[in-house]
């Protein structure tokens, strides 16, 4: 987050991208009305789970309007569909917004470019292969 506050200091634009079961953490909150920080995230829906926002209507403020990217999923969603959605989304707005620094950030744990949800019994390893195509159509993004 601090990183974040530096690069965009700099005229940086980060993308922000969030694949954890609860919505937020406090990031899109912080970036809500700044358009140098695109926060995507991609949740639990926000009806069944704390903190109870995230839903796909909240999309920034101000100067930020547009800047906050809401996926949010139902409980029980498989990982085909999880996958899928990923696919659908993250790359397309990634070429679209054209940062130079790309954040991810969840409950999870990245282990030589594989992604697992700590704690949980799903497998995510198909998510690399989304992570490493994002990472080669911006190749001058950073992570």
């Amino acid at each position: 987050l601090l990183l974040t506050q530096v690069l965009t200091a700099q005229g940086v634009r980060v993308m922000y991208i969030d694949i954890g079961v609860p919505h937020g953490y406090g990031v899109e909150g912080i970036f809500y009305d700044d358009a140098r920080v695109l926060t995507l995230s991609i949740h639990e829906n926000g009806r069944y789970l704390f903190p109870g926002s995230g839903f796909i209507t909240e999309r920034g403020r101000g100067r930020g309007y547009g800047y906050s990217v809401n996926l949010p999923l139902e409980p029980y969603t498989d990982d085909a569909s999880y996958i899928e959605s990923f696919h659908a989304l993250v790359p397309p707005i990634a070429r679209a917004y054209k940062p130079g620094f790309g954040e991810f950030m969840s409950n999870i744990q990245i282990h030589h470019a594989k992604l697992w949800f700590a704690g949980q019994n799903q497998n995510w390893e198909l998510a690399d292969f989304e992570i490493n195509e994002i990472k080669e159509s911006l190749p001058g993004i950073q992570q």
